[in-house]
Order: C-alpha cells, then structure tokens, then sequence
C-alpha cells in the first residue's frame, strides 16, 4: 500500500508544477487590471497539489492502517475532482462581478496558454489520478470486507 501512496506524493508534485512551471498559465491581465480567472485556477491547483502531496507523505510516514490508507485514497480523489470541476465552472469559486475574481479558464475560442497548454494536460492528470484513487479505495474497502 505504501507503493501506492508513492503515486500520490508523484501526482501532487505533477499537479503543483505543471501550471506553475511546465505550463505555465496566462500571466495577462484582464482590461479591467485585474488577474484573469486561470491566475486563481493556477492557485487552487497548488493548493490542491500539495495537499494530495502531504496526504501521499502521511500514507508512507504513519504506521500500516487501513483506515488511514482509504480515508487518503477517498480524499485524494475528493480533492483532485474538486480541481477539476472547479476550474470548468461546475463548482463556482469566486464571482468576478461581484468579488472581482473567479476561479476559471479563459474563454473558449481563445488562443491562451491556459486552454490550449495547461489544462489538456492538467485536466486529464486530475482526472485519472481521482479515478485511480478511488479505485484503490473501492479495493481496499472490499478487501477489507472479505476478511
């Protein structure tokens, strides 16, 4: 199960410098001088990283638990689709007319390193690695339940 936390700890750091350095999000501003949405997408997804990347260092540094290793593998998953869904607007985080910012993506048809770069990359690491985890986590839930 440790080997399996490694996954984690590899996919935090992933999520953490893929919008950050690999493919680095819009740096522009909006004509208005505020950040544009992907600025505060690039927040969340390192945020989120480094909490899949301190979860996955529980996993390995606390003593063999079953119960620790499916509430990781159930957070991770947890966490990795709220940063999916919360750049796609499905989950709102801030309100640009009202807050004056908002989690979120350029929009559509817009040649920016957000669309076109960091997230066809970005969305499918979140989004296999939230499928993974719960994987894991139904296995060892039913492998739990047979003994």
């Amino acid at each position: 199960m440790k080997k399996l936390c490694i996954l984690n700890i590899v996919a935090g750091i992933a999520i953490l410098i893929i919008p950050t350095l690999l493919l680095p999000v819009c740096s522009n501003l909006t004509p208005s001088g505020a950040h544009m949405g992907c600025y505060y997408t690039r927040i969340l997804s390192v945020i989120c990283g480094a909490v899949i990347f301190i979860l996955g260092l529980l996993g390995i540094l606390l003593p063999s638990n079953k119960v620790i290793w499916r509430l990781q593998f159930v957070l991770v998953a947890l966490i990795s689709l709220f940063a999916y869904l919360a750049p796609m607007r499905i989950i709102k985080i801030g309100n640009m007319q009202s807050m004056g910012w908002q989690v979120g993506l350029c929009k559509p048809g817009m040649e920016m390193a957000c669309r076109e770069h960091t997230w066809p990359v970005l969305g499918p690491v979140l989004l296999v690695l939230a499928a993974l985890n719960l994987l894991i986590f139904i296995y060892i839930s039913i492998a739990r339940s047979k003994r």
